[in-house]
């Protein structure tokens, strides 16, 4: 948040500053150091984050739970705009088609940082106790983090090599559309914690986007967006009711297609073509003259 002050000259010229304000520092801190908001560190990195959003004209929520709990913090809400974190249209098409590669597999795709906090622990153990329900089930885990050799060495210990696989690396940003096209559903296992539960993962849209089935914990910001009609939820942390979806969807084409449909309401309501408007909008709110 305190690189907004790197704009101090250009504002004191009378340019005007905006804050995209992406991630809830002082719940990430919370969550990676198991502090509790009262902590020293905690009161500081809030501190930071208000004399931040102060120093900015309009600053940027990216979606309605993260702009609420900033006003909590102690901000204004008339200084937000929210944006959704939304793929852009023109990388993420779902009118090109990808040719699927037709050797019967039923493929899982998680994308992204590579952290505790996404869960994937769960999600491989999920698929371990699926794969018997699932004889040719494939879990592709693409992208690079911090828990990246633990998982490796857990899916190693668990005799899951045949059916999960890592990517060596990230993969370019143009490649993720065709690798999510070939995927039957997308896994969004993250933790439900202080910092995640006012998250609304990019992967979701991506695969909402995209056409993909997701299923996905049960988060308060997940709900706010999908209902139980649009995703497939299980409980945080609950390895058994995600191996249990696993096995339904894939059993099931038809409730893969419906939930396909019902989401695509999202789809409708929030899309970057809406979204650039309120953009343009913000943009121009603030170079009135």
């Amino acid at each position: 948040d305190f690189l907004v002050f790197a704009a101090s000259v250009p504002k004191l010229l009378g340019a005007k500053i905006i804050l995209d304000v992406h991630d809830l520092m002082p719940e990430l801190y919370m969550t990676k150091f198991e502090a509790d908001q009262n902590h020293t560190l905690i009161r500081f990195i809030r501190w930071v984050e208000k004399r931040s959003i102060a120093f900015a004209h309009k600053a940027i929520a990216v979606n309605v739970p993260h702009r609420d709990i900033l006003v909590e913090h102690g901000n204004p809400k008339d200084k937000f705009t929210i944006l959704l974190n939304l793929p852009d249209p023109a990388i993420f098409d779902r009118s090109e088609n990808a040719q699927r590669i037709s050797d019967g597999k039923f493929r899982l795709i998680f994308h992204g940082i590579i952290a505790k906090r996404q869960g994937l622990d769960i999600a491989i153990r999920a698929v371990g106790k699926a794969r018997k329900d699932v004889p040719n089930i494939e879990f592709s885990i693409i992208g690079v983090g911090g828990d990246r050799d633990r998982l490796v060495g857990m899916v190693d210990e668990m005799g899951l090599n045949d059916c999960i696989r890592f990517s060596d690396g990230t993969i370019p940003l143009e490649e993720v559309p065709l690798r999510i096209k070939q995927a039957d559903i997308g896994m969004v296992p993250i933790l439900n914690d202080s910092f995640t539960r006012y998250g609304l993962p990019v992967k979701v849209l991506e695969y909402v986007g995209l056409g993909i089935p997701v299923i996905s914990s049960r988060t308060p910001t997940m709900e706010f967006y999908f209902d139980e009609s649009m995703l497939k939820y299980f409980e945080a942390g609950d390895e058994t009711e995600l191996a249990g979806h696993i096995i339904d969807l894939y059993r099931h084409p038809k409730k893969r297609k419906l939930l396909i449909s019902n989401a695509d309401r999202f789809n409708e309501e929030f899309n970057w073509d809406r979204q650039r408007v309120e953009y343009y909008n913000l943009v121009d709110s603030l170079c009135s003259n």
